[in-house]
């Protein structure tokens, strides 16, 4: 048995993840610091299982950390997305859902057949002002 509060972890891996949105994630454009970010989260995750691992051995602090990490992921990710629906400047303009919620929204349309007649189907039918991406 963990002598870790596995929930309360949990929980506080979630606060984090909702606080790292709103306090860095969601200031500026992180474009080019995409490599030190991935850097800095993998680091961090090696120290959750390292001290996970030495307070509670191999079976539970894998078990912990996994729940820690996947915590503070879907927070980060449930903040995202929220904002980028509700809360974003941008978030009354008509447009696809999946156009607010990810970058990848072009990417599929694109998929689909030439951009621009693509997006000129939006414009028929959402109007003269679409929101074709998140920001």
């Amino acid at each position: 048995m963990p002598s870790l509060p596995v929930t309360q972890l949990c929980v506080l891996s979630g606060a984090v993840g909702l606080l790292s949105h709103i306090l860095f994630f969601i200031r500026g454009h992180r474009d080019k610091q995409a490599l030190r970010i991935i850097i800095a989260h993998a680091l961090a995750f090696v120290a959750v299982c390292t001290t996970s691992v030495s307070r509670v051995g191999l079976w539970w602090g894998m078990l912990t950390s996994w729940a820690a990490i996947a915590s503070y992921v879907a927070a980060l990710f449930a903040s995202i997305v929220a904002y980028r629906v509700f809360f974003h400047r941008l978030s009354r303009f008509p447009g696809p859902l999946a156009a607010k919620i990810t970058r990848f929204y072009t990417t599929y349309l694109a998929q689909r057949g030439p951009l621009h007649l693509e997006q000129a189907k939006l414009f028929d039918k959402y109007g003269d002002i679409v929101r074709i991406g998140a920001s």
